[in-house]
């Protein structure tokens, strides 16, 4: 059986990087540049406060009736909805809601300072998760604590 008529005629060249030798100028400038795109890509999609200044901007552009700052029940389902979708509470959607509906009239633009400095103090998944993180922590150092108090004194009393 010839098996040299199975094999590719142009296989791919492989390579063999060592670990004691460091890579090319070029390949560590690359590998540098996707590391920071990759950083920067991250901080985008996982932002929670640009979320919240999009879900605002979104709910600007429901308002009706100009500074009346009217929103219509069936565009607010509708907007609570899309915010759920993203990862917000219906209590926090509908607290951006309120926010740029007061922006609104006071004639103010949902991108404005003012209006960004309030929906910034509305809490987000990431510091909820971050909280209840800390919080686990805080009890399995308790329970350790607890547990080798008890070892302690079952070692010095036995």
């Amino acid at each position: 059986m010839d098996l040299s008529s199975h094999t590719p005629k142009h296989s791919p060249a492989l390579r063999l990087i060592f670990p004691d030798q460091s890579p090319s100028l070029f390949e560590a400038q690359a590998r540098r540049a996707v590391a920071d795109e990759n950083r920067h890509a991250a901080d985008l999609a996982s932002s929670d406060g640009d979320l919240r200044k999009i879900f605002a901007l979104r709910a600007s552009q429901m308002l009706e009736g100009g500074r009346a700052a009217i929103m219509p029940p069936e565009s607010r389902r509708m907007l609570v909805g899309e915010a759920r979708r993203f990862g917000l509470r219906a209590f926090e959607a509908n607290l951006i809601i309120a926010i740029v509906q007061d922006g609104a009239r006071r004639g103010q633009s949902p991108v404005s300072a003012a209006t960004a400095e309030l929906i910034g103090v509305i809490p987000t998944q990431r510091r909820r998760e971050a909280k209840q993180l800390l919080a686990q922590r805080l009890i399995v150092a308790a329970l350790m604590g607890v547990g080798l108090l008890t070892i302690l004194i079952r070692w010095i009393s036995g």
